[in-house]
């Protein structure tokens, strides 16, 4: 199929709908426990939920300036946090502009 077939790139419809599952089915590290965070996702072994890595990292995108701050979480959990993100994220239609 060639991607406008698929809902997006040139010539693709008026919505597009682009759902693309992330591969990474099973998370290991991100754990979602009511008696930790009130069941807030966070790494596991840890009081350090993904929100907050996001946050830092939307703000310091250096891993190490945040493996300084939490010597606590290693490469793969901050990889494995981004990863958890992307897969929660939805996708939705995106009205065009119907040219007048």
């Amino acid at each position: 199929m060639t991607p406008a077939e698929l809902g997006y790139g040139p010539g693709a419809p008026h919505a597009l709908r682009v759902h693309m599952p992330h591969p990474l089915a099973k998370f290991d590290r991100i754990v979602a426990d009511p008696n930790i965070l009130s069941g807030i996702p966070c790494v596991r072994g840890t009081r350090i939920s993904v929100r907050r890595v996001l946050d830092i990292l939307s703000t310091n995108p250096s891993w190490d300036d945040l493996r300084a701050d939490y010597p606590t979480l290693a490469h793969d959990d901050i990889q494995q946090v981004l990863a958890f993100a992307a897969s929660q994220m939805t996708d939705r239609f995106i009205p065009r502009a119907s040219k007048s």
